[in-house]
């Protein structure tokens, strides 16, 4: 890693302000985020001067420090994946935000599975640097293997805190089977309701009065622990990206009421949830989405400390922020929902261009889960196209991941996209994106069994099972191929393509104006599921 530009970060955290860190008995105050992904500076809307106006860490420091005065003793949280997401990452490697966060005084954070995304050691690292004179407590409760990479010291099970008089118990878990987590050899268990339970009776046993859940799982698991296991009192959720206005009310064992709770990702809101503690009995008193927008004035401080950072960026990807490369005629979906049948994000089919454009293949794939965010309608800079394809890291180029061509057969591309498509939907990471390639399938049928194949379409000719047809996707995508049974054939790293440089030279021979559409590439023929959906 580049440390001298880490060392040259952390020197200025000295310009953060010194935050102070009593509230009514019986009441806990709670701000949460999670899902930050690097994004230390505004993104959303850019305005003329080329300023994003949504989210960054020095507005999430005016609005904590705001939620502080009325309750001095809140407490801070964050649900895991701080890294990965932004160039401020490839260059600083989440330094200079773990310094603020300890000069936040954040209470906990739970490991998210992108903070392995450098491998544990790596994360060892970084922790021993940027809390080389004491940290925040990191937290998973269904992490082992720590000690042998130097975890041991920063990640524990759990942390007891004491607010408004209450003895608050705080346990973290991190999802077990995100399949391209680069955790080994630290193992994370898949039992998340035994490793909740147990530290669940490990924290009422020191005297908890309200245990709260800092969970790195997912909507769905956050319900399913909430509603199987005693004790649970309050569920901080992240890792879908989802924004809950209202918390959901789960009803646990022996009737024993939990909250499940999701502030959405990339520093746009702070989640205040305030609940009451009596007779051993927890209470909803009041929750909030407290947003970071345009009229949220930053933090001077902090605002200087980003600037600085902005510079070492800029000094390593020169014109990222300072040149508009294009303009968004309205906001730009990386995941599509709602009642119609197209599943093909806008977002998704430009990025999917832009890789066929570059492999000059029949055929480009990406899917969900490597698009990282959509794109905010107004001017676009480079730094923006950037976040869209932002995972991954090559250590000689400070990129994400590169770009590779393979060939297949149409057997086996059927074979890979029954795979892609047997997850719940659109957010799911499988979820495929395509450029060349069209098809139908319909998801009330059972996994396996979905896609509609009279409907295959490659460049408007229908799929032949025996062709061999060629494919441009990420390096990390092809390698994941043969893991799930799908045989892949002559495989090329394309020299010198990354996944942002190729969606930035495409997004340059636009001409201007990007404005990719919903086209029906990939339709699906049953009607859309009910329940939450996720925001990238």
């Amino acid at each position: 890693m580049k440390l001298a530009r880490v060392f040259r970060a952390l020197a200025l955290l000295v310009l953060l302000p010194a935050l102070p860190a009593v509230a009514a008995d019986g009441i806990v105050t709670l701000l949460h985020v999670s899902d930050t992904h690097s994004h230390l500076d505004a993104t959303g809307p850019r305005d003329a001067a080329l300023r994003g106006t949504v989210g960054g860490i020095a507005k999430v420091t005016t609005v904590v420090g705001m939620a502080r005065a009325e309750d001095p003793e809140a407490l801070l949280l964050h649900a895991g994946d701080l890294f990965q997401g932004d160039l401020f990452f490839n260059v600083a490697f989440g330094v200079p935000e773990l310094g603020w966060m300890k000069a936040m005084g954040f209470d906990a954070m739970t490991v998210g599975n992108h903070e392995f995304d450098l491998g544990p050691e790596n994360l060892a690292g970084i922790l021993a640097t940027a809390f080389a004179d004491g940290g925040i407590p990191l937290l998973s409760a269904n992490a082992s293997g720590l000690e042998a990479v130097g975890l041991a010291g920063f990640v524990a099970p759990s942390v007891l805190k004491t607010r408004g008089g209450v003895a608050v118990g705080i346990f973290g878990l991190t999802v077990p089977d995100e399949p391209l987590s680069q955790n080994a050899p630290v193992v994370l268990d898949p039992d998340v309701a035994g490793a909740a339970a147990r530290e669940v009776a490990a924290l009422r046993a020191s005297g908890a009065e309200l245990v709260v859940l800092l969970s790195h799982l997912g909507f769905a698991r956050d319900v399913e622990v909430a509603s199987s296991v005693e004790g649970v009192d309050v569920v901080v959720g992240g890792h879908d990206h989802l924004v809950l206005e209202e918390p959901l009310e789960v009803t646990g064992p022996g009737g024993r009421k939990a909250w499940v709770l999701q502030a959405g990702p990339h520093y746009a809101r702070v989640g205040r949830l305030r609940v009451a503690v009596a007779g051993g009995q927890v209470s909803l008193a009041s929750y909030e989405l407290l947003p970071l927008d345009e009229t949220v004035p930053p933090e001077p401080g902090v605002a200087q400390l980003v600037e600085g950072l902005r510079g070492m960026v800029e000094e390593a990807f020169p014109g990222v922020y300072s040149v508009a490369v294009g303009q968004a005629r309205r906001d730009l979906p990386a995941v599509v929902s709602g009642p119609a049948p197209a599943r093909d994000s806008p977002v998704g089919n430009l990025v999917a261009d832009a890789f066929r454009a570059k492999g000059h293949t029949q055929v480009a794939l990406t899917t969900a889960g490597f698009l990282s965010e959509g794109i905010a309608r107004g001017p676009i800079v480079p730094a923006d196209l950037f976040r869209v394809v932002s995972y991954g890291y090559d250590p000689d180029t400070g990129m994400g991941f590169p770009l590779a061509t393979f060939r297949i057969s149409g057997a086996e591309m059927v074979k890979a996209l029954e795979i892609a498509l047997a997850g719940p939907g659109p957010t799911d990471p499988f979820f495929p994106q395509v450029s060349g390639l069209s098809f139908a399938y319909n998801s009330s049928r059972a996994p396996g069994a979905r896609l509609l194949l009279p409907s295959l379409r490659v460049d408007g000719a229908p799929l032949e099972p025996m062709k061999r047809y060629t494919v441009t996707a990420n390096a990390a995508l092809v390698s994941f191929l043969p893991l799930l049974g799908v045989s892949v054939e002559a495989v090329a790293p394309i020299p010198d393509a990354f996944e942002y440089t190729a969606l930035l030279r495409h997004v340059l021979r636009l001409g201007g104006v990007v404005d990719p559409r919903s086209e029906g590439r990939v339709r699906d023929q049953a009607p859309p599921p009910v329940g939450q959906t996720a925001s990238r």
